[in-house]
């Protein structure tokens, strides 16, 4: 029950952190598409300095990137890219 707590916090951390309030100020400056392009793509630039990634994973990480946005932009609601 504490791992899955622990991965639940740390999900939604994650989920503030790249679409919280800073993703939301960068989609209102540059418009969605260019919003959901660079933090894609600042996602897979993260997750690329950890430990034992390739480039099949950073390339992974780009396209959930896209769809996690594209999901809270339909939405407006982290909820959905955290569930």
């Amino acid at each position: 029950m504490a791992d899955a707590a622990f991965f639940a916090l740390a999900a939604v951390a994650e989920e503030i952190a790249f679409r919280g309030y800073g993703f939301q100020r960068f989609a209102h400056a540059v418009g969605p598409i260019g919003a959901s392009l660079g933090f894609a793509v600042y996602y897979a630039l993260v997750q690329a300095m950890i430990l034992g990634s390739n480039h099949a994973s950073v390339a992974v990480s780009a396209a959930l990137g896209l769809v996690l946005s594209t999901a809270y932009l339909r939405t407006r609601a982290l909820w959905l890219s955290w569930g």
